[in-house]
């Protein structure tokens, strides 16, 4: 940080594994032999992602002449990340398998095949307009290049370029508040619209209803509870659309009991 000025870089270590099992079974024929797919994927690779923030402040004049802070601000923002490698490790196994039979017919079995794949370079801005401990509204434009998806495991996959688009306001009442706790709560207002990168030109749009409260720990530290309700509805180009709706529940801990240097008599 310099001044109004931030920077930083987040870093991912990306791994694990996705199991796949897909079986198929022939009900009409008398003691058949079902097909087994198993696929098995092992994913390695170091994702990065930077950004950069302004910060502009809005000044007052004081009693005496002078400029200073008045709390409000605008806040500006951009982050980005290039189209970035991982390593796979693949077995792939082909089975034949008869429930009256003991023997399993292996018509395929790779092991530790290694593989690379690419994922895509995105990017995104936003700005939020800020009144300290009162007021928050922002917007976020973000822009994803999935075209350029490619998986040596999974080579027919093939994914579709997106971007997304969200707004949300944030309002607490009354910070300073004695008597009313739900004064003192944030409450939050949100909308979104994205496209899906599985299909093309799947649309997916909804709003965000949510609230913090807070928890007041010794020597005044404020931890929160956190509840959000979120109701969108997918719109592919053709076939069924799709309502739902998702509920999460969280909270953000602050304790500095750690640093917190003791003193006895």
């Amino acid at each position: 940080r310099y001044k109004n000025f931030a920077a930083g870089v987040h870093l991912n270590w990306l791994f694990g594994k996705i199991a796949s099992n897909r079986q198929v079974e022939f009900l009409t024929t008398e003691s058949p032999y079902h097909d087994v797919f198993v696929d098995d994927t092992a994913y390695r690779g170091l994702i990065w992602k930077a950004g950069l923030q302004y910060r502009y402040d809005f000044k007052e004049k004081q009693p005496d002449g002078t400029l200073a802070p008045s709390g409000t601000s605008l806040v500006f923002g951009l982050y980005g990340q290039s189209a970035q490698p991982f390593r796979t490790d693949s077995e792939v196994r082909r089975l034949g398998v008869n429930t009256s039979l003991p023997d399993v017919d292996t018509v395929l079995n790779v092991v530790n095949q290694s593989g690379n794949g690419t994922l895509p370079a995105s990017f995104g801005v936003g700005m939020m307009y800020q009144v300290a401990n009162k007021l928050r509204v922002g917007a976020e434009y973000g822009f994803e290049r999935w075209s350029q998806y490619q998986n040596d495991a999974r080579p027919d996959e093939q994914l579709y370029d997106t971007w997304h688009l969200s707004a949300g306001v944030e309002v607490t009442p009354n910070y300073q508040s004695y008597n009313n706790y739900f004064a003192r709560a944030r409450y939050r207002l949100g909308f979104f619209h994205r496209l899906d990168p599985r299909v093309e030109d799947m649309k997916e749009t909804g709003i965000t209803l949510g609230a913090g409260f807070p928890v007041i720990k010794p020597r005044q530290e404020v931890s929160w509870i956190n509840v959000a309700l979120e109701l969108g509805r997918t719109a592919p180009p053709e076939g069924l659309k799709e309502t739902w709706m998702r509920l999460t529940f969280g909270f953000t801990l602050n304790d500095n009991s750690w640093f917190f240097k003791r003193k006895f008599n």
